[in-house]
């Protein structure tokens, strides 16, 4: 009996060592497969009859050796059975495994370059603590190193800036007195630019950061503060992240964080959609309609239909730049601090004032974004933001047509903006009638002027309006003298004025 529980564990410790050599095997299979990368590949070899027969052999004693181990934790019987019908469990069993595993090392070595790369794609197991992987930022454009160790800036440059997060950041009431006054009037001519302006475009943001460094450059040399190492200079040679970067970025929101408000502000998709006679359900279509092929730009004909031979006269142009910029609000103030914009592209007439290029193409913008919050359903709603991605290119595109305008055609650009000012501002027209120089000259009564006698004691004229021949004597007085020419007049004790008194109208 204790004989017979021997061999069952001999047995058994057996399968155990059987099993514990197949997975050790198939552990160094896998070790090896990174070396054995090329043995996979198919080659195209000579037969031969012994080496076919050496594999051949190799191959049924790892099956056989793999069928034995995969038993072990089977109901298969032991090894050794005691009825004489097996043969006794021995060393041989282990010696043949090793040479299972001696056959499996690759006759054929692998050069030593691709030994290197195999291994080289290996995973890496390291103990070490690698540093964190950080993306390189993208590159600035910066002042030269040198620039920045040799200029000695002057004290009217420094500002009082913080670093916060990754960027710096300032304040207005924190600056010195100097930069103070740079920074006020940048903001001022800024905000004039946005809106009257056409050099720049005020609706992309790196438009807007363009148009602020060129006026606190400007602002700068308007103080006399453009030498050497002064404010101008730091301006555009100066360290960007701590000096020109902080400084654009504060004083480009200012311009333009009105920009909602006012030109998109509540009210005018009113009086927008009213101009354009939108009602009823069929109106937010017809709104779509219009901006697709663009004829919101143009005004209409007899029969009230849009007409291409009309651009930007149609109504809506009148009463957005009436409300935004001669109305009563933040935008209107800055137009008219800014009135001597106001000029003719005419010499021959310098009084018919037109309005700048820069308004016209803000109105076209804001027209632009009514009218798609009115064809999204959103004019009684939550108003998408302004500007829209699309707004820089509808500013773009107006001025590129009213440049055309004055290139082919001058009369009709300067009566289209002509017409606009007069009509959107309210001004009573200077030389309505053509009235020439030599026109408004001649209404003047030179000869009755000059025969008028004035009484030195009391400032008193003798032809009083009070004496018994009345005020129709004096009238018939001034009646009787034969008129003069302007070029007569002159000889009239010098009482007649200079022509350029009066400007030209022509």
């Amino acid at each position: 009996m204790v004989a017979k529980e021997a061999a069952e564990e001999s047995a058994s410790e057996n399968d155990v060592d059987e099993s514990d050599i197949e997975i050790e095997q198939e552990r160094t299979e896998d070790q090896m497969a990174a070396h054995l990368f090329e043995q996979e590949t198919p080659r195209f070899t000579m037969f031969d009859e012994d080496k076919e027969e050496k594999s051949h052999r190799h191959r049924s004693h790892h099956s056989r050796a793999s069928s034995q181990s995969s038993s072990a934790f089977a109901s298969t019987p032991p090894l050794t059975d005691f009825d004489g019908t097996s043969e006794p469990a021995d060393d041989s069993m282990d010696d043949s495994i090793q040479d299972d595993r001696k056959n499996m090392v690759p006759v054929r070595k692998i050069s030593k370059k691709a030994a290197q790369k195999l291994d080289y794609e290996l995973p890496q197991v390291s103990t070490e603590a690698l540093p964190a992987i950080q993306m390189a930022p993208s590159p600035v454009q910066r002042a030269n190193s040198s620039t920045l160790s040799t200029i000695l800036w002057k004290d009217r440059t420094n500002i009082n800036a913080a670093y916060q997060g990754r960027s710096w950041i300032l304040s207005l009431t924190s600056q010195p007195a100097p930069m103070r006054k740079v920074i006020d009037r940048a903001i001022k001519e800024g905000k004039a630019d946005l809106l009257m302006g056409h050099e720049i475009c005020p609706l992309e943001p790196e438009g807007l950061k363009h148009l602020a460094l060129k006026k606190l450059v400007k602002a700068a040399d308007f103080f006399g503060w453009d030498g050497a190492a002064d404010v101008a200079h730091r301006l555009e040679e100066g360290d960007h992240d701590s000096y020109v970067k902080p400084l654009t970025t504060y004083v480009s929101s200012r311009i333009g964080n009105e920009r909602a408000r006012e030109l998109k502000g509540p009210g005018l998709n009113i009086i927008i959609v009213n101009a354009y006679g939108f009602t009823g359900l069929s109106g937010p279509s017809a709104a779509q309609q219009i901006i697709l092929t663009r004829h919101f730009m143009y005004g209409l004909d007899s029969q009230g239909n849009f007409d291409d031979t009309k651009p930007f006269q149609h109504k809506a142009y009148v009463d957005y730049i009436r409300a935004v910029m001669f109305g009563n609000n933040l935008y209107s103030g800055v137009v008219a601090a800014n009135h001597t914009r106001f000029i003719s592209s005419i010499k021959a007439k310098p009084l018919e004032l037109e309005v700048t290029k820069g308004m016209v193409a803000m109105a076209t913008a804001g027209i632009h974004a009514m009218l798609q919050d009115y064809a999204n359903g959103q004019s009684r709603g939550k108003a998408a933001s302004f500007p829209l991605p699309e707004t820089p290119g509808i500013w773009t595109s107006a001025l590129s047509v009213l440049n055309n305008i004055e290139r082919v055609n001058l009369p009709l650009y300067h009566k289209i903006m002509h017409e606009l000012y007069l009509e959107a501002s309210g001004a009573i027209p200077l030389d309505k009638g053509s009235m020439t120089q030599e026109n408004v000259f001649d209404t003047v009564n030179w000869a009755a002027l000059a025969a008028i006698d004035v009484d030195q004691s009391n400032n008193s004229a003798i032809v009083s309006m009070s004496s018994p021949s009345g005020p129709s004597a004096a009238v018939t007085m001034l009646g009787s003298i034969t008129p003069v020419t302007a070029a007569s007049s002159t000889a009239a004790a010098g009482c007649a004025p200079s022509a350029t008194d009066f400007g030209s109208s022509t």
